[in-house]
């Protein structure tokens, strides 16, 4: 039972990281940067993660470009 529970914590700590990660864009024509990230609020890590997406998708689609 004790090794269930260490695992399922284990498994939380591990995918919340996903959560909380964040995307750097810059726009390729002004230079201006942004940040989509992290949303480690929002109670679920799917919807988390398409938050994420979204946010890199839209502002690709207004010029911007991933940065590392």
């Amino acid at each position: 039972m004790l090794r269930r529970s260490v695992l399922a914590l284990a498994l939380v700590v591990t995918l919340s990281g996903c959560a909380s990660e964040s995307i750097r864009l810059r726009h390729t024509t002004t230079g201006e940067t942004v940040t989509c990230g992290p949303y480690s609020y929002v109670p679920s890590i799917t919807l988390a993660e398409i938050r994420l997406r979204d946010c890199v998708r839209d502002f690709k689609q207004a010029g911007y470009e991933r940065i590392p």
